[in-house]
């Protein structure tokens, strides 16, 4: 087993991603240890924040560099494909970070992709295919958020 130490920077980056991401506070201070068995994976942050956060966000040098610094990346969730939200991404592409394109339907259409939406999430596929050409953007992945709809009680279950 091989330990993996987070410096102060790197805790502070967790920290300012989980408190922007989730709103709470996470409490980290000094170095943190994380145990890690074989090959050290590669940390993605999820981030679905909206677009003038998100902005703010990655404007901060010191984030991009502890991300840089973490061998990190980002899967980003995309509930609009705006100009802002493209030039974020480009400015991930630009220092390295790898980004993975998280699907989402904006959320006045339902956000989560699911049996009852194919054809919405098809031609969100479609808008996503000519934003990502139109803005010159590069992904590491795609990722989908899908929900499976339980049939009781209107309940709803996540994947």
């Amino acid at each position: 087993m091989r330990i993996l130490s987070l410096c102060p920077a790197g805790v502070a980056l967790l920290a300012t991603l989980l408190i922007a991401c989730c709103g709470s506070a996470c409490g980290a201070n000094g170095t943190t240890e994380i145990r890690v068995q074989g090959t050290r994976p590669q940390l993605m942050f999820a981030c679905e924040l909206d677009t003038e956060k998100l902005q703010a966000l990655f404007a901060d040098p010191a984030v991009m560099a502890d991300l840089k610094d973490l061998n990190a990346g980002i899967s980003l969730a995309l509930m609009d494909l705006s100009s802002p939200r493209a030039q974020v991404v480009r400015r991930l592409n630009e220092a390295g970070i790898p980004v993975v394109a998280w699907m989402a339907l904006p959320k006045e259409r339902g956000y989560y992709l699911n049996a009852d939406n194919e054809a919405v999430a098809a031609a969100r596929f479609a808008e996503f295919e000519k934003w990502t050409a139109d803005n010159g953007l590069r992904w590491a992945g795609i990722g989908l958020d899908r929900l499976i709809l339980t049939g009781h009680s209107g309940g709803v279950m996540p994947a």
